[in-house]
């Protein structure tokens, strides 16, 4: 659900290749094959939300499942642009009825978070 070109257009003015996993592709070993794994497709992300259970009583809403509300929560580092990228990933998720709710964390935080 989420549209990695329209953070490449939005954010980054187009000048950043779009990121399809958390590895640059200058990585040894990098692998053009995660490229095609998830295509942005918002309709097949309801579809398997649906699937799941979660579901959209307001239509345009958070969805819910057991009356709990499909929350996540991300750690952001807080420095260049991702606090930026974050708000973005907010707004796409939403439309998809997923609450991300981001915190903005120094690096050594974000380290401890990911545990």
């Amino acid at each position: 659900a989420t549209d990695q070109q329209e953070i490449v257009d939005t954010i980054f003015q187009g000048y950043s290749p779009p990121a399809s996993g958390p590895l640059s592709a200058a990585t040894q070993d990098y692998s053009g094959l995660v490229e095609t794994l998830y295509p942005f497709d918002p309709d097949r992300a309801a579809t398997l939300l649906e699937q799941a259970g979660w579901t959209n009583p307001d239509s345009g809403g958070i969805r819910q499942k057991d009356e709990k509300p499909l929350s996540l929560r991300g750690y952001l580092m807080s420095w260049g642009y991702l606090p930026e990228v974050g708000q973005l990933l907010q707004a796409q998720l939403r439309e998809v009825g997923i609450d991300l709710r981001t915190e903005l964390v120094a690096f050594p935080a974000a380290v401890e978070a990911a545990g």
